[in-house]
């Protein structure tokens, strides 16, 4: 399936027109590294117009309309959008993602990944840097929180599914405390240090309603 990748970060690590921004591949994902291409070493060089585009938007990413005009890449630590702008005369410098590499963008931005297969095939990954354990409240608070739910319409149980707002786990800082316990270590690879790209996990199947503050925009 091909993807749209989605990176959006906020407007103290940010210029304008680099916040909200796609980038849509046209070849199978099958053998795509995201993880190298996007955080280590973007190849914004290879296949700009051919393999991939980047839009300022979801529906100019869904069209193939208005597509970026400028990019480059193929820089060491240099991640995803290098020098890639909407034109020459946008072109912005530290506007890019970087694991460790001084100049680009490292904190206050979020990935948003979606595959585009047939018209009964979509799904949606996220991904974050890993972060410090936060305050999380004891168990009985929790119907304080504000959560992502779905339901099953097939099913009589009311809220089939949830999520808590919780977007990262650091195994040397957290521990097994809450939100985490044993079960959730086991699917963090080893040496990673909690810094990879997870695999798709299937929530729900079939017919589902989300509410209207929790779509995409």
């Amino acid at each position: 399936a091909m993807g749209i990748f989605r990176r959006e970060c906020t407007p103290n690590s940010c210029k304008a027109d680099f916040r909200d921004i796609y980038l849509r591949r046209y070849e199978p994902l099958t053998n795509y590294d995201p993880y190298e291409d996007l955080m280590v070493k973007w190849r914004g060089d290879a296949g700009f117009h051919e393999k991939f585009d980047i839009f300022s938007s979801f529906e100019d990413a869904i069209s193939g309309s208005n597509p970026w005009m400028t990019c480059n890449g193929n820089d060491n630590g240099v991640g995803f959008p290098r020098d890639c702008a909407p034109s020459t005369s946008t072109k912005q410098s530290g506007q890019w993602i970087s694991m460790g590499k001084d100049g680009g963008v490292k904190l206050n931005y979020r990935w948003s990944i979606l595959k585009l297969g047939t018209t009964s095939q979509v799904g949606l990954d996220w991904a974050t840097l890993p972060c410090p354990k936060p305050l999380f409240p004891e168990p009985e608070e929790e119907g304080e929180l504000q959560k992502l739910v779905f339901d099953d319409p097939s099913t009589s149980q009311l809220e089939d599914y949830w999520l808590h707002p919780c977007d990262c786990l650091n195994p040397t800082t957290w521990g097994t405390g809450l939100p985490a316990d044993a079960s959730t270590f086991e699917g963090i690879p080893a040496g990673s240090k909690g810094v990879f790209v997870p695999p798709p996990y299937l929530i729900v199947s079939g017919q589902f309603a989300c509410p209207s503050r929790q779509l995409l925009p």
